[in-house]
């Protein structure tokens, strides 16, 4: 996965979005936190009051949704040359907890964590960011996919994204 690329797919996506609101950062944290909260859903191990807890087809997409979202945090707290530093995938310390559902509740905890840290103009956020992304990815290979298989997943998603910004979504 070449995450510099996807972090260029993001970018030339929010330019296209060009929302600045000074709220904008509080609803990128919502708005990742409801992709997660869809995943989850989409994934259904957790819902252990039903018989069919087989995941849906939709999971990976759903998924890239919060990659577009996790992607877009970078963007936002750290600089070009800081993002350039970031780890490459295959240097990353992927991030796994002991089970799913573990893992969906760390990388909630985790985009807030980012959330509180900007607030208070940390000087620890590109740290930070890079656990947040290993947690995320780590929880991609936990749902079963394969690195080839998000990013395709996220850059066919990133086509409908700009084919809706176009038509006014």
């Amino acid at each position: 996965m070449n995450l510099q690329r996807l972090f260029e797919k993001q970018r030339e996506l929010k330019e296209k979005i060009d929302y600045e609101g000074i709220d904008k950062y509080e609803k990128l944290t919502l708005a990742f936190i409801v992709e997660m909260g869809e995943c989850a859903n989409d994934w259904r191990g957790f819902k252990y009051w039903s018989r069919n807890t087989e995941p849906k087809e939709t999971l990976l997409e759903e998924y890239v949704d919060g990659l577009h979202f996790a992607l877009e945090k970078g963007i936002e707290l750290l600089d070009s040359e800081e993002i350039m530093m970031l780890p490459s995938y295959s240097n990353m310390a992927i991030e796994k907890k002991r089970n799913v559902t573990e893992q969906f509740k760390m990388i909630i905890l985790a985009a807030i964590q980012l959330e509180v840290l900007r607030e208070e103009s940390s000087s620890y956020l590109d740290e930070e960011y890079t656990v947040f992304l290993e947690v995320f990815l780590g929880l991609g290979e936990m749902l079963g996919f394969t690195w080839e298989q998000i990013e395709r997943g996220y850059l066919d998603k990133n086509k409908v994204n700009h084919a809706r910004q176009e038509s006014g979504y």
